[in-house]
């Protein structure tokens, strides 16, 4: 069976692009720049991307097109780094069942949004064990207890989950 073959370049880089940058990429990433320093993480992520991500990727694309071979068999022009392809085979397995079980649990969050009363809300489930914290409770006593702690010198004490622990749990 003959290989098929991109019509045009523009639609190349346009699966490049898909494959390099998923969705998940636009919604974590500025969290993860700001939690790990802001403009200093950025240049250093652009400064590592330039020198170190792009070529690899362009060796990677060019020996699979020079070879016309797969990510396991493309590795076979030397026999010392077969195992190179079978090894990203499995971890590309790994990666993609994780990030289902993630979008599982998006798409079971997201479902149970749209109910009138969101069962995170309050500690009326079935699921809630009898020292569920509700979280207007839960937010309304924290303020009262901090300011009696203050007034008598207490340690503030909450033992329990929130109903949204307890609905994740």
């Amino acid at each position: 069976m003959a290989r098929e073959q991109w019509h045009n370049q523009f639609d190349y880089v346009i699966s490049l692009l898909g494959y390099s940058v998923g969705a998940g990429a636009f919604i974590k990433f500025p969290f993860y720049c700001m939690r790990n320093g802001g403009g200093a993480f950025l240049i250093l992520y652009i400064f590592f991307t330039v020198v170190g991500a792009i070529p690899i990727v362009f060796l990677e694309m060019t020996i699979g097109q020079l070879s016309q071979s797969g990510s396991i068999n493309v590795w076979n022009m030397c026999p010392l780094f077969k195992g190179i392809g079978v090894g990203c085979a499995i971890v590309g397995w790994i990666f993609c069942s994780y990030y289902n079980i993630g979008f599982v649990w998006f798409m079971y969050y997201f479902y149970n949004s749209f109910s009138n009363k969101l069962p995170w809300d309050n500690c009326d489930n079935l699921w809630n064990t009898p020292t569920c914290i509700s979280n207007r409770t839960f937010l309304h006593n924290e303020t009262s207890s901090i300011s009696n702690s203050i007034d008598h010198g207490d340690l503030v004490n909450v033992s329990g989950l929130t109903a949204a622990e307890e609905f994740w749990k």
